[in-house]
This record gives structure tokens, sequence and C-alpha cells, in this order.
């Protein structure tokens, strides 16, 4: 699709959204009708077949959660979509952090793209998410008023753009490039951090134990954390999980 006719359906779709929002119906639109009624025609827009599930997935599994969409490029996802409603606020901390984890979880996609159609915020998600700051990956915040005046910025999520790379040359930040580590690296540094305290307290409570004794009890105790979450992750188990237990007591 050339440029100039993505520009004429989106035009359209935002004269539909203008109509329905007058009328007092864009309130009332659920998750189902904001994607079928105006995310998935935009998406066709920037040029990405939505009926090829090889290029466009819906509902892929993502550590135990399902995101709505993954743009894929050859098969491959490099665009995650969270959709929702209008009335839902897309700043919010429990949307953002979803949104952001979904990709951070999954080491080939660089962004996740949260939107309502009314609004468009792309994530770098290679960044760490942090809570104090969830928006240190935002690159894109585009309101649908906008979308033709920053057309530019908007066909950034183009299949075009994507394809050929400029989407990432354009976008992923050379200034947050020390902020990027890959999750396997985080791991490991969670893992000698976590290993340091285990071995601490153990030592605290029991002084007089062997060094031999104290690698095992830390290496057992670290086992049985990462086989507790994995069963967690994959919804083996039941009631409460570590991380509410962690939630109740204000760890962070």
């Amino acid at each position: 699709m050339t440029q100039a006719a993505a520009r004429e359906q989106i035009r359209q779709l935002i004269e539909k959204f203008n109509r329905e929002q007058a009328a007092g119906k864009i309130g009332k639109y659920n998750e189902s009708e904001t994607k079928t009624g105006f995310i998935e025609p935009l998406l066709q827009a920037l040029g990405w077949n939505t009926q090829d599930r090889n290029e466009v997935g819906l509902e892929e599994n993502i550590s135990g959660d399902r995101v709505d969409y993954s743009l894929r490029i050859n098969g491959s996802p490099k665009i995650y979509i969270e959709a929702k409603p209008p009335k839902i606020k897309l700043t919010g901390e429990v949307v953002v952090s979803q949104a952001i984890t979904y990709g951070y979880n999954k080491r080939t996609v660089n962004w996740v793209l949260l939107t309502d159609f009314e609004e468009f915020r792309l994530f770098d998600v290679t960044i760490r998410p942090n809570k104090r700051n969830l928006e240190a990956g935002l690159r894109l915040d585009l309101t649908y008023d906008h979308f033709l005046e920053k057309f530019d910025e908007l066909w950034l999520l183009s299949k075009e753009s994507v394809e050929s790379g400029l989407l990432d040359r354009t976008l992923l930040s050379k200034k947050l490039a020390k902020l990027r580590r890959p999750v396997d690296k985080e791991i490991l540094e969670d893992m000698k951090r976590w290993r340091e305290v285990l071995a601490k307290d153990i030592y605290r409570n029991q002084p007089g134990i062997t060094e031999s004794q104290l690698k095992e009890d830390v290496q057992r105790i670290l086992d049985r954390i990462i086989f507790i979450r994995a069963c967690e992750d994959r919804r083996l188990s039941y009631g409460e999980t570590l991380k509410d237990m962690v939630l109740q007591r204000g760890d962070n």
C-alpha cells in the first residue's frame, strides 16, 4: 500500500472515531469492538495483513499470559501489541507494567505497542522494567488526532519500516544503550546478588555452619525458588504465589 492510500484510510478511521465519540458511543466500546473497529483497520492501513497469522499473530502466549497481537516479519515477532478499549487509561501503572513486561520477557522482541487507537504508546522493551520509571523506554506517544500531522512517525510502525529496519534505526535510542542488557545476563546478576544475601542471612542465623554446607544450603534454596517460579509461570501451581507473598511483605 502506498503512503497516500494509507493516509486516506487513516483519515477515514479518524473521522469514524470522531463520529462515534460525538455520538457518545466510544466510551461503550469494549476491547473486541476496539480491535475490529479501529486497531485492525489501522494495522491494515500500515501494510500489515491481519488475515495472515504468519504476519499478524493473535493471542500469543508469553509467560502464562497472552498478548493481543504480534507483528511478524517472516514469522518472527518484531512488535507485540497490547490492545485496550478507549475507556482504559494507557498511562496507568498496571497497564504499562503489563505491556512492557510482555516484551522484556521475550528477548527477540524490541518493541511493545500499547494502544486503544485513540493513543499509540510505543515502548523499547530491551530495557529492564523499572518500577520507579516505567516509561524509561517510551519512544513514541501519538494521539489519533495527530496521526496525519505526524504521519512519518506513525509510518515507522508500518510493515515496510519494520521490515527495512527503519523503526529500529530511528527509535532505538543510543542514549539508552547502556540500559540494555540481555535477560540472561540480568538473571545471572540477580542470582549473584541473591546468593550473597542468602549466604549472609544463613550465616547470621547459623554462625557455626561450614562453608561447604553454606554453599549447599544456598544452592538448594535458589533451586527451589526457581522451580516454584517455573511452575507458577506455566500455571502448574495453585493458591498464593511467591510474588504475592513478596508484595504482601512490601519487598521490592
